[in-house]
């Protein structure tokens, strides 16, 4: 048996149900933060296919619950005043002043300034979503010379490689996280850097962190 959500348009398929232990009730819930489903005809559907005798399934119990939430803005930095809100792990990045996306001023890493930059945490224990959102820029760099990393608690993880084409441009990064691991009292973001020669650099800006939590 299929379980799948209406979007508006279709249903989409979200899960088998049909491979879990026999002759017991099992227990589903699943809290969506997708937003293509917040829609005025949201629906789910169960599909069943059975095809010989002695084949049922049986549903009870379903509630669907719509959640009030509320969002805090957590971390908001755009540079004009020196690495306030990146300070509690030393860094070698520096002050931008030849690029920005906006203000006067950037977070800047280049040969001989490069390595972590870290910023401070921020407690997202309540979250049920986060959204990390910021404007950068590369001029020169390899794939790998620039990339973003969350901390979970213990470790940081890498999520992805900022330092691909097109150059000389400032680009938008936005992420929304859903997975509970980085709902933590000390969440951080990591931007690393490893130009390794003249002339390489990359830019950070307008950075944000928003908590999305029900109050």
């Amino acid at each position: 048996m299929e379980l799948r959500y209406f979007d508006g348009n279709t249903y989409d398929y979200i899960t088998q149900l049909g491979n879990g232990d026999e002759d017991r009730w099992l227990h589903y819930s699943d809290v969506i933060t997708d937003s293509q489903y917040f829609k005025s005809n949201f629906r789910i559907r169960f599909n069943a296919s059975p095809d010989d005798s002695g084949e049922n399934v049986w549903v009870d119990d379903v509630q669907i619950i719509t959640i009030k939430t509320s969002s805090d803005t957590l971390f908001n930095d755009g540079f004009e005043t020196w690495d306030d809100n990146w300070d509690a792990t030393s860094s070698q990045w520096l002050l931008g002043a030849d690029q920005h996306h906006s203000g006067s001023y950037s977070a800047k890493t280049t040969n001989g300034q490069e390595g972590n930059f870290d910023s401070d945490p921020v407690d997202t224990s309540q979250a049920i979503s986060i959204e990390i959102d910021f404007w950068y820029r590369v001029d020169n760099l390899e794939n790998s010379d620039l990339r973003l990393y969350y901390y979970d608690g213990s470790n940081y993880d890498l999520i992805t490689d900022l330092g691909t084409d097109p150059e000389d441009t400032w680009r938008h990064y936005n992420h929304i996280i859903t997975d509970s691991q980085y709902f933590k009292s000390n969440f951080r973001i990591r931007f690393s850097s490893s130009p390794d020669d003249s002339g390489e650099n990359a830019w950070i800006d307008d950075v944000t962190i928003t908590m999305t939590y029900i109050p």
